[in-house]
């Protein structure tokens, strides 16, 4: 008779998993790819991964260049590359304001600020010397990719030109994107980039000054012209300013803006687990409860009536979250407690001794 033998297709076919490591299994075979290169089907064959192509944002803030089996970050004077050299931090010192004022920058800090920490704390414009810029909405897209980036400077000391560590702390270090074979690269070698010369000391304001800056002379409707104040809610315009009412589920936070209510905190889901989302929550509900239809409540789940085929022989009595049943004469709680079954010989004759003697069972 005939015997089918597995054939080695690493040794077989020259060529294959150029690369990488082919590994030869049962019927087939495998390519495991170096980081920074992946398994071309058509070629069979570990090829170099263009980063700059498949991963969105990477170096954003400055200019990725591939290379095999990495690739590094070119970034612009002012600006710096974190620990895993994914991107390019803002590190230039700026003017940072705390507040509108009919429609004007106003109460100008008395230190240069980077953009990172001028918006991601309290800030409401930032300039780096030319016309202020609204800082981005809590939320937006545009702020979670200020705000996430790493919250150290070069080397992990603080950012330059700062005058402290950046709100928050620092050490944090966000992953790049997920892509298989693509590890945290290392930041591009060289000398680090130098910080822009300082203002001298006649120009910083005083620290009870307030200054105030335009955004535009022109604006009678804010709403009307930045569309995304107020996300998570409606924007209402007032002279020079604008107000926010939050949607059902969200909260005025300290500057003004809409940010989520954690309804969790507040422990809705008695007898459940609160699960809190945007706007709203859910409740996990553990065996023995059910959820309403809105998700909000966990219930007991009434089992006596819910299903038909438990406590047999017997009579069901429901409790908080459980059951147990309450059995005939002549029956027991089976192993499960979930039905009465008949009693064994020895229940049986110890049941008649019982009757006989006391007359109980």
């Amino acid at each position: 008779c005939s015997v089918c033998v597995d054939v080695d297709e690493c040794q077989a076919i020259p060529g294959l998993c150029q690369g990488g490591n082919c590994i030869n299994t049962v019927g087939s075979f495998q390519c495991k790819c170096p980081a920074g290169h992946k398994f071309n089907e058509i070629t069979q064959k570990c090829e170099d991964l263009d980063e700059c192509s498949s991963i969105p944002g990477l170096c954003s803030g400055g200019e990725c260049s591939n290379t095999v089996g990495s690739y590094f970050c070119r970034c612009s004077q002012g600006y710096y590359t974190p620990m895993d050299g994914s991107r390019c931090i803002d590190a230039r010192g700026g003017y940072c304001y705390a507040s509108l004022l009919n429609g004007r920058c106003a109460n100008q800090n008395s230190q240069l600020l980077t953009k990172i920490q001028c918006c991601c704390d309290s800030g409401r414009c930032w300039s780096d010397g030319s016309s202020p810029e609204l800082c981005p909405m809590t939320g937006t897209d545009e702020y979670q990719k200020l705000c996430t980036q790493v919250q150290t400077g070069p080397r992990g000391g603080t950012l330059p030109g700062g005058g402290g560590p950046l709100p928050g702390g620092g050490g944090g270090r966000p992953g790049i994107p997920q892509v298989p074979g693509i590890y945290p690269r290392p930041p591009y070698p060289g000398p680090p980039i130098p910080f822009q010369p300082q203002p001298g000391p006649d120009q910083y304001p005083g620290p009870s000054i307030i200054q105030t800056q335009n955004i535009s002379t022109s604006i009678t409707n804010m709403c009307e012209v930045y569309r995304n104040l107020c996300l998570n809610g409606r924007c209402v315009p007032s002279p020079g300013s604008y107000r926010c009412d939050c949607n059902m589920g969200f909260r005025l936070d300290s500057r003004g803006e809409c940010i989520d209510d954690d309804e969790c905190e507040r422990n809705p889901c008695v007898n459940g687990e609160c699960v809190n989302t945007a706007g709203s929550y859910f409740c996990q509900c553990p065996a023995g409860f059910q959820s309403t239809a809105t998700r909000t409540e966990c219930r007991d789940l009434d089992e006596c009536v819910a299903n038909g085929r438990i406590c047999n022989n017997g009579r069901c009595v429901n409790t908080e979250g459980s059951f147990h049943c309450v059995c005939n004469a002549g029956f027991e709680i089976s192993t499960d407690g979930k039905n009465c079954q008949g009693l064994s010989q020895i229940h049986l004759s110890l049941c008649l001794s019982l009757w006989i003697s006391v007359g109980l069972c």
